[in-house]
Parts: C-alpha cells; sequence; structure tokens
C-alpha cells in the first residue's frame, strides 16, 4: 500500500496558495487536507487536520506565522 503525504498549507495571498495548491493536488502520494489564508483558520483547520507537513507564510498579516508553530 502506497503511503499518502498529508500537507496543510498557510499562505494569506489566495494567488499565491491556489499556485501552491496546484501542485501536490495534482500529484500521486500527496494530500491536502488544510488550506488557511490567515492564523486564526489555520489554529482551528491544522489541529483536526493532522498534516504530515505544513507549509507556512510567516510573514503573516497581522499575525506571525512563526507563532503558529508552536
Amino acid at each position: 500500500m502506497k503511503s499518502v503525504t498529508r500537507l496543510a498549507v498557510v499562505e494569506h495571498d489566495a494567488k499565491v496558495r491556489r499556485k501552491i495548491l496546484a501542485t501536490p493536488e495534482s500529484r500521486a502520494g500527496w494530500s491536502v487536507v488544510a488550506a488557511c489564508a490567515n492564523a486564526e483558520e489555520a489554529r482551528a483547520k491544522i489541529p483536526r487536520a493532522r498534516p504530515d507537513l505544513l507549509l507556512l507564510d510567516i510573514r503573516l498579516p497581522p499575525a506571525s506565522g512563526l507563532d503558529l508553530i508552536q
């Protein structure tokens, strides 16, 4: 059985977020489990989604993406 990498993306710019999401969604072995536009949304979605990998914009307005790492 092939393993799937569960990915979460946090990026405030919708256009950039769509471009980032286009690649893993089209590849076998990847599953996007959360796509968030801000820190508040990420705090709500990511714990439930339980991603293996988090792609995070560290310059989220108004909060720092670094605060989400904890």
